[in-house]
């Protein structure tokens, strides 16, 4: 039975190690490659990106090309013969039209898909930065969650030791009924927050398993401390990185120079448009006949154009179309910019928000800290004096929640600061370096 025991827990042991460390940098590379969402964005990246093509288009002559092969078998009866005619016809044509001047509009274009081709690249940028926030975030939220149940294991603990000591007691006399009974719903109430806490663990892991896109129950274990590096830049520096290198702020820049863009198109409207055209056909048609038994000789006919010209258009009138188009383009242009600027006090705001709630957590952990320190030694004092029989379960009890809720809010101070401290690398674009 001994040996078997042993085996067991040499399994156990050995299965535990076995389980592979996921490090959050193995997440964050991970969840990146095999995100779905990611995939897409960037797929739609690469669209863009080829789209920058269109705006070349306009400034290249366009060329066509159009040819045909015929023969006509031709019998044609008469009251004096029958005629009997071959006709064979090729023809070939290669056209050229070429846009020289259509008031700056083949510019505007050209600029426009090389600016929606950066949005994209900006929002696929952010796009991945939001992903690594939120894997980080998951993985942070696994290392709380267990270090809660660490804390709530440990609070059951005392509760069962101490209700082992009153159950003793009172078996022999040295305790009240009232303080076994108030020992024994201490214990369940902390046994009950280690059950829950337990769950909440697990589902920790199985969150983060189906960001990654991995079985929801696969097993891994993750690193026991969440690394806080020291944040060296004061809430002006963050502002002005913010400003400079915020994706969403970016894109919404380009919008504006889009907009401007289409403005520039509006106008083109209001001026001529001025083309090459150009051309070169060959006809080539021969023609056999026979009359009767006699054969003519073979007519053949051939010839070919060449034609070069400059052609001139320009609307004089289409109901106001062109003028409304401009004026509309105008103020989806003062949209643009009204939006811009509204994305950038939003984003100043944020980070003053984000910075604040940062150190604000930076010092409930510092606090927290002593209160732990404090609580510790106010709940071993307690223990003392439980154990020689002084002090009442009140105040045991009241000792033993302090030293949890320190515990716990220490934990949930240092996941907080972690989040916050994402938060503000997202914002001032370093995290998809």
């Amino acid at each position: 039975m001994r040996k078997l025991i042993l085996i067991i827990f040499i399994l156990s042991a050995t299965s535990i190690n076995a389980q592979q460390l996921l490090s959050l940098e193995e997440a964050v590379s991970y969840g990146l490659q095999h995100n779905y969402n990611i995939q897409i964005v960037e797929n739609q990246n690469k669209i863009a990106d080829k789209n920058r093509a269109k705006g070349l288009a306009g400034f290249l002559p366009i060329i066509d090309f159009t040819g045909s092969a015929m023969n006509i078998d031709n019998e044609t009866e008469t009251d004096t013969a029958l005629i009997n005619s071959d006709i064979q016809n090729v023809k070939a044509e290669l056209s050229l039209n070429w846009t020289l001047f259509d008031g700056f509009r083949m510019f505007a274009n050209k600029n426009m898909f090389n600016e929606l081709a950066e949005i994209s690249s900006y929002q696929t940028k952010d796009k991945i930065e939001q992903t690594i926030v939120m894997i980080s975030q998951a993985y942070f939220n696994i290392i709380q969650q267990e270090k809660l149940l660490d804390a709530a294991r440990k609070s059951k603990e005392i509760s069962e030791l101490r209700l082992k000591r009153e159950k003793t007691r009172n078996s022999i006399g040295g305790a009240s009924s009232t303080e076994f009974y108030k020992a024994q719903v201490a214990y369940n109430l902390d046994h009950t927050n280690y059950l829950r806490q337990k769950t909440n663990a697990q589902l920790a892991y199985e969150q983060l398993n189906i960001l990654l896109g991995r079985d929801a129950l696969e097993k891994f274990i993750v690193e026991k401390e969440i690394r806080l590096s020291e944040l060296k830049l004061s809430q002006s520096e963050i502002i002005k990185q913010a400003l400079d290198a915020n994706s969403s702020l970016k894109a919404a820049d380009l919008l504006q120079k889009i907009a401007d863009r289409k403005v520039q198109v509006a106008k083109s409207f209001f001026y001529p448009r001025v083309g090459l055209v150009a051309g070169y056909a060959l006809s080539d048609q021969s023609r056999s006949s026979t009359i009767r038994d006699f054969t003519y000789p073979d007519f053949s006919t051939k010839t070919t154009d060449a034609t070069i010209g400059l052609v001139l258009s320009f609307n004089l009138f289409n109901g106001q179309k062109d003028k409304t188009d401009l004026s509309n383009a105008k103020i989806e242009k003062k949209n643009q910019m009204l939006a811009y600027r509204d994305a950038r006090n939003k984003l100043i705001g944020y980070v003053s928000e984000i910075y604040s709630k940062h150190n604000q957590q930076k010092e409930i952990v510092d606090l927290e800290l002593y209160n732990i320190k404090s609580a510790k030694q106010n709940l071993e004092l307690h223990q003392e004096r439980n154990n020689l029989g002084v002090s009442n379960s009140l105040e045991f009890r009241d000792a033993q929640l302090s030293l949890f809720k320190a515990e716990t809010s220490l934990i949930s101070a240092q996941f907080q600061t972690a989040v916050f401290r994402l938060e503000i690398e997202r914002i001032i674009g370093i995290l998809s370096k």
